[in-house]
């Protein structure tokens, strides 16, 4: 090559390399949340299921009395974020595999999610690392996702079990707590996970209160399903995502 032409590619290169440095400057977020149950997908009759089965574990396996289930599950969720969480901080000891198998195992998962092609091509079009982030744990994660189609867009899945890897690993007390959201614990072993700082972050749940655990810890939180002022953000359904905030795709 002449050296006109080596000096031409040289700054040629150079300056695609700028241009993709003010591109990457220029994006709002490094990576994007997906809450999984109710965000992702909604099923009134798996919500009904599970928390059918939350009472019959109560009952039969912790010897709850039947008429004090409905308050006390209540309260442990309201307190704690799960109703596990809630247990285990009252004290009850739980094998977390069998709490799982329990409430998940009677689902009907065939009949309730259905592959999901609009969810899918919003999803795949945000040119960003995402990842699901859920309460819950893997299997049930993985079942949601192969039935709606979309388990291939994630990089990963944070799930009860990675969550309580990471806080183990991170010293947490783990006997007398689970670690999730809305915990301001769990938002930063989220982030820590995706390798990206909490500011760089962008956030997907139909919880209100996970909304307001995530933007305690600065990350940019997008309220699915209804409205509130606690969210930097709302959209009635993913579906319309992309019109509600074009942020994600600029």
């Amino acid at each position: 090559l002449r050296p006109c032409s080596v000096l031409k590619r040289a700054v040629f290169f150079k300056k695609m390399h700028q241009m993709h440095d003010r591109v990457a400057c220029s994006r709002k977020f490094d990576a994007v949340l997906f809450d999984l149950d109710d965000c992702l997908y909604r099923s009134a009759a798996i919500v009904l299921r599970v928390r059918f089965l939350i009472d019959e574990f109560m009952e039969k396996r912790l010897g709850f009395q039947p008429n004090e289930i409905p308050e006390k599950r209540s309260q442990f969720y309201t307190d704690h974020g799960t109703t596990l969480a809630g247990l285990v901080h009252a004290g009850y000891k739980i094998d977390y595999d069998e709490w799982h198998e329990f409430v998940h195992g009677g689902i009907d998962y065939d009949s309730e999610i259905r592959k999901d092609e609009v969810l899918e091509e919003i999803v795949s079009s945000i040119d960003l690392p995402k990842y699901v982030f859920t309460n819950a744990d893997r299997q049930h994660a993985d079942k949601c996702l192969k039935l709606l189609g979309v388990g291939h867009l994630f990089e990963d899945v944070i799930c009860f079990e990675s969550m309580k890897e990471a806080a183990d690993a991170r010293g947490l007390d783990t006997t007398s707590q689970v670690v999730c959201k809305p915990s301001r614990d769990a938002f930063l072993l989220a982030a820590e996970h995706v390798g990206v700082k909490c500011d760089r972050l962008a956030f997907l749940d139909d919880s209100v209160r996970n909304i307001i655990g995530a933007r305690s810890c600065g990350i940019y939180s997008i309220l699915v399903g209804s409205n509130a002022e606690s969210a930097d953000r709302s959209v009635d359904d993913l579906h319309k995502l992309r019109e509600a905030v074009p942020e994600l795709w600029q």
